[in-house]
């Protein structure tokens, strides 16, 4: 997936689209899922508010009926442990994320200052996404030198209430969220 981004002057991060791609056999199996802002009714949403405080619910993106995530801001005070590195207490954002297009899904995510996204924890699928490194990257779709992000998956087992992993995860020893717990 490549997703787009823009900045307002206020410091809102706008969510503006996404061009996914699902690969089998090394093909392009499908696109579902891939919005852009103005086109067929899709409108942006706030991926991250500049101003966030607990309790604040907003629209992540909008393309009726494919793309419909909405979040909430949880906390501003959690620590993140993960293969990239350690963040320490008030330079992480938890989000509570949703999609009505898929109620079973429920998402908590932890955004690093200056990093973005370290740490997912998805209920449905039970497992944890964790970032493992930022490295330089090209493409032949997409322009040299940018970031790429490269992820870790780990399925939760053993688990079977996802706010029992989330307690767990978040109470570790050391007192911070530790995606290796």
């Amino acid at each position: 997936t490549f997703d787009w981004y823009a900045q307002d002057a206020d410091g809102n991060l706008w969510y503006l689209g996404e061009d996914t791609k699902e690969y089998e056999d090394e093909q392009v199996k499908t696109t579902a899922g891939s919005w852009e802002h103005g086109v067929d009714g899709a409108q942006a949403g706030v991926i991250m508010p500049a101003t966030p405080r607990p309790g604040l619910a907003y629209r992540q993106e909008y393309y009726a009926g494919q793309a419909e995530d909405r979040a909430s801001v949880v906390s501003l005070a959690d620590q993140v442990e993960v293969p990239f590195g350690h963040f320490r207490a008030g330079r992480v954002l938890t989000t509570r994320e949703t999609n009505p297009l898929e109620p079973k899904v429920l998402e908590l995510k932890f955004y690093a200052r200056g990093v973005g996204p370290a740490l997912a924890v998805e209920r449905h699928e039970r497992r944890i996404v964790h970032l493992v490194d930022m490295v330089p990257g090209q493409d032949q779709d997409h322009v040299a030198g940018r970031l790429v992000r490269r992820e870790g998956v780990e399925r939760l087992t053993g688990v079977r209430d996802l706010d029992v992993a989330v307690v767990a995860i978040r109470r570790t020893e050391e007192g911070c969220v530790d995606a290796l717990a």
